[in-house]
């Protein structure tokens, strides 16, 4: 029966590496001595096993009369430079010139290299043992839904083994196949363990349930539509759990779709159309487009920062939204009120970036004046109007 399983490992140059696993109770009683610098242990320099013989590696060996001074002073300057770092010599005995006869005599000869635990990990082995397999795996979707909506899942603990040693604590964690989203279960999990703030972007077609699925018959159209649920599930179980007291405990995410653009496509030149047709044109943007809608288009074409916190402020009657702070103020009020009292109690609050609606201003005038109201009352806003 074949119990072994296989993951491929792409990196993008060849300056990618794969970090290292944090050490385990077990592995650091082996650090049974103590310093100023911290707990260590200590491995000769001397190498052991094959061809250990001074005969068997006949160029290794240099004349040390004609090194020793500057080499004893080498070993005492690494001692003495190594400072926290994780890897110290320390010189027991030395070699020792006699004066008289210009002999070299050795002093028991040996120094030893000491390895601290103190920010040290561990080189991840190539056999993975005690990782939960795919049984574990459908069981884990069971459990969260109260039934089988996915046949394929991956092991959560599986994920995460590989997110510890592929990421550090605030990385951005990709998977265009989110399938149920194991991986940001994974990512949610192993941020509740060591108190990480990493990130993901789950990216899912909005693919529809079998007809003769249990997901279709619980109510879930689409995969999609699972992988949103999962991540809901999976955040508010790992919060019932036991987490990292450092960890801010988000477990919150944001759903984008990709869709057309926002603003309404004019094929008709002036010359063809007529008064009756013109009043159709006055607003640009697409009846069916929410104010969310066109703050995420802005949000792209500015190149902000999507996962930013964004609150709901009203200000004179009009919905306004705030973009971690003041990144980034917008009104697609289309009422047609926007008039200059309320440009100025917007400018107030100095936003780095301002949009408006073009349908929204009360008339051209106000179009007109306010990027000088801006100008006089927060100079460094950036005005934009769609």
């Amino acid at each position: 029966m074949n119990e072994i399983d296989y993951i491929l490992v792409y990196a993008k140059s060849s300056s990618g590496e794969l970090l290292g696993l944090p050490f385990t109770g077990e592995d650091e009683k082996i650090y049974d001595q103590e310093d100023q610098g911290g707990k260590y242990l200590t491995r000769t320099l001397r190498k052991t096993g094959g061809e250990d013989r001074r005969e068997d590696r006949p160029r290794c060996i240099t004349e040390l009369k004609r090194l020793m001074a500057r080499w004893f002073f080498l070993l005492v300057r690494l001692d003495m430079k190594a400072g926290g770092d994780a890897e110290r010599i320390h010189i027991r005995n030395f070699f020792c010139k006699t004066e008289l006869s210009g002999k070299m005599a050795l002093m028991d000869g040996s120094h030893i290299k000491s390895f601290y635990l103190e920010g040290r990990l561990k080189q991840p082995s190539n056999l993975w043992q005690g990782i939960e397999g795919n049984k574990k795996a459908s069981l884990t979707i069971k459990e969260l839904f109260d039934g089988k909506v996915f046949d394929t899942p991956k092991p959560v603990g599986l994920v995460e083994h590989c997110l510890k040693i592929a990421t550090k604590g605030s990385d951005l964690v990709l998977d265009f196949f989110a399938g149920s989203s194991t991986t940001a279960h994974g990512v949610i999990a192993l941020n509740s363990h060591d108190g990480g703030s990493r990130r993901f972007i789950m990216v899912q077609l909005a693919e529809a349930c079998s007809e003769t699925s249990e997901a279709l018959k619980m109510g879930y159209k689409t995969i999609a539509e699972i992988s949103k649920e999962r991540i809901r599930l999976a955040g508010n179980k790992i919060l019932e759990g036991q987490c990292d007291n450092g960890w801010n405990k988000d477990i919150g995410f944001r759903v984008l779709k990709i869709d057309t653009s926002n603003v309404a496509d004019v094929y008709y030149a002036p010359d063809v159309l007529d008064k009756g047709q013109i009043d159709l044109l006055v607003d640009n943007i697409k009846p069916d487009r929410t104010a969310e809608d066109l703050l995420f288009q802005v949000m792209l074409d500015w190149g902000v920062d999507l996962s930013l916190p964004i609150a709901k402020q009203t200000i004179q009657g009009k919905d306004v939204f705030l973009v971690d702070g003041n990144a980034l103020a917008a009104c697609f009020d289309a009422s047609g009120g926007i008039d200059e009292p309320f440009v100025k109690a917007l400018a107030k609050l100095e936003p780095l970036r301002v949009v408006f609606r073009d349908a929204g201003f009360k008339d051209s005038a106000v179009k007109i004046n306010i990027e000088q109201i801006f100008k006089l009352l927060s100079p460094a806003t950036e005005v934009k109007s769609i």
